[in-house]
């Protein structure tokens, strides 16, 4: 039985090739009936608010993630810095499902293994960490709830362009050290929770480290349009960066 794990695709529509791409990975998934589906966040690049035009644009996603709940599977989505307010849309009475706005500690074949976004554990950024205690805030979730769905679209489509043209020059060529600092933010984090695995998202570096000093690992998919990757624990523990299957 397996956990499976992924993250940042940053979906922009139906017809975006990464969607097909994630639709037919979630098919290969299901069929070997895992025991634990997470979805890491920024899976789409503007989610935001219980606007029931996602579920009909995207219709074939909830109704995968739907038969993973059927299946027994237990599934953890976590709200990213893209797509958050989004609890209503699943509209399920599963146990099994688990909505996380913060980081969640899970025991998975015998180990502690802690999940979050990637935002959460982030230092040096105390700007970022404003911005996003704000946006996960039950103010911006009311306004959410009553803002029409196109207006949150173009603001979203404005906000989403304009961050990734700052981060396309602020990241150029910083790979290694956005790496290093995820590496230091978890070991700040391990301090706390004494971890053996960390699986996180959010810094669009794919990662795949081990502390020999602290004993625990992390891993970390990257920026999926990119590196179309995937986290796979095995029962016993073994874990892996696959990669995902072409689209139909």
């Amino acid at each position: 039985m397996h956990l499976y794990s992924i993250s940042d695709l940053h979906i922009k529509s139906p017809e975006d090739q990464n969607y097909k791409i994630l639709i037919n990975l979630l098919g290969d998934i299901y069929k070997k009936k895992p025991k634990v589906l997470v979805l890491l966040g920024d899976i789409f690049d503007l989610m935001v608010g219980p606007k029931e035009e996602y579920v009909e644009n995207y219709r074939k996603y909830f109704s995968r993630i739907e038969d993973f709940l059927n299946q027994g599977c237990i599934v953890y989505n976590f709200e990213g810095n893209h797509d958050f307010h989004i609890f209503e849309l699943f509209k399920n009475k599963y146990s099994n499902f688990y909505y996380c706005n913060k980081p969640e500690l899970i025991e998975f074949s015998g180990r502690k293994v802690l999940l979050c976004h990637g935002d959460e554990i982030e230092i040096d950024n105390i700007s970022y960490k404003i911005y996003s205690k704000i946006i996960r805030s039950n103010v911006i979730k009311k306004i959410c709830e009553v803002v029409p769905y196109k207006l949150i679209e173009y603001i979203g489509k404005r906000a989403s362009k304009n961050s990734r043209k700052k981060n396309i020059s602020k990241y150029a060529s910083k790979d290694n050290l956005i790496r290093d600092k995820f590496r230091k933010s978890a070991t700040i984090a391990h301090e706390k929770l004494k971890f053996d695995i960390l699986i996180f998202g959010h810094s669009h570096i794919k990662d795949f480290y081990t502390n020999k000093e602290l004993n625990f690992s992390l891993v970390n998919n990257g920026y999926f349009p990119v590196e179309k990757n995937y986290v796979s624990i095995s029962s016993d523990g073994v874990i892996r960066l696959e990669p995902v299957p072409s689209a139909p």
